[in-house]
């Protein structure tokens, strides 16, 4: 079943074709005047088809048929018109639309139009899908908390990447899609938009959606409520840290893990705890380590592996560096 969006300036010619939709076994999920209302409604609503008529008014139709062809959108267009405009069939035809139907239309025409529809809907459901899911994305923005936002975010953009796309790349242009709303948001909001531009790669598209998805929470979460936030969402590697410090710990693996960039990761961490990344790993290691150098059976390069430490050399001179002393000195001390 198709979920059509209706745009024409004409209320009882709305009602005449919604009748006629309904008849065909499709849905008229929304109804719109201009151009502004439609676009208002597929970004809230996310139609499969958006049939709208030529003059609503003129060039209104052919805008929004050449707003849902240049965005890529996943949504097939069905134009409407009082006269036959060789011209205008042939800009519409040129911006995608699979039908340009005369008005007074009968019902088999747009029984016609809307089954040639549904055949190319079938090709980019999938498309629809995580497009429409990025939109309720941020339909909840404000009341996720930063952790929340960076998680689902993450999850999103490696759908969007994993998806294999239809001719026209749609994994691409959901990517698009996502920082065009960002932008959107930030601009909306008075914060700073980036206006550099498009990224060659889908790695650095990712990064670029995720860079402002960070811009938006340094600048939104400013408040003592958002410091508190932030500081829970940097608790969670902390608390990683401090289970995993056996393991081999890197900047990049963890920036990946929590769905931040390096360079976000970073600086927040720093900011929040007071200490490198590399530091605050090393912190941990260090006191883990004097806690088992107080075991007299233990040798120096088993606490060392013990700790996370793959070398006795790089051990001996990160103790050495954080306690002034060295192990075997340490132990001395100690009186061992």
């Amino acid at each position: 079943m198709l979920q059509v969006l209706l745009v024409d300036h004409n209320p009882s010619e709305r009602k005449k074709i919604a009748d006629m939709i309904g008849v065909c076994g499709h849905t008229v999920a929304g109804e719109a005047g201009n151009f502004g209302e439609a676009l208002a409604w597929i970004e809230r609503g996310w139609p499969t088809v958006v049939m709208t008529d030529l003059t609503v008014p003129y060039p209104e139709g052919l805008r929004l048929a050449r707003y849902v062809h240049e965005q890529r959108l996943p949504i097939v267009t069905v134009m409407l018109s009082t006269y036959a405009d060789f011209d205008a069939v042939r800009q519409a035809m040129r911006y995608g639309a699979s039908d340009y139907l005369i008005k007074p239309v009968k019902r088999e025409d747009v029984q016609r139009a809307l089954e040639r529809a549904e055949r190319s809907v079938h090709y980019f459901c999938s498309a629809h899908q995580k497009l429409a899911g990025v939109q309720s994305f941020f339909t909840r923005l404000e009341r996720m908390t930063p952790s929340e936002l960076l998680k689902e975010q993450h999850e999103l953009i490696q759908s969007l990447l994993l998806s294999q796309g239809d001719a026209h790349g749609m994994h691409m242009d959901g990517l698009r899609f996502f920082a065009d709303k960002w932008r959107q948001m930030l601009g909306a909001s008075a914060l700073p938009v980036c206006t550099s531009p498009w990224p060659d790669t889908d790695h650095d598209r990712a990064a670029f959606v995720s860079h402002l998805a960070e811009v938006w929470i340094a600048h939104t979460y400013t408040s003592a409520l958002g410091n508190r936030n932030v500081k829970l969402l940097f608790k969670m590697p902390c608390d990683y840290i401090h289970e995993n410090y056996r393991k081999e710990i890197t900047l990049p693996d963890m920036s990946r893990r929590f769905g931040m960039s390096d360079s976000y990761f970073s600086t927040q961490f720093k900011r929040w705890t007071g200490y490198s990344f590399v530091q605050y790993v090393n912190r941990i290691r260090i006191q883990k380590a004097k806690e088992l150098l107080l075991e007299p059976d233990l040798k120096i390069y088993e606490v060392a592996y013990e700790v996370g430490y793959t070398t006795l050399q790089y051990f001996n001179r990160v103790f050495k560096q954080s306690v002034s002393v060295s192990p075997i000195e340490y132990r001395r001390m100690l009186g061992m």
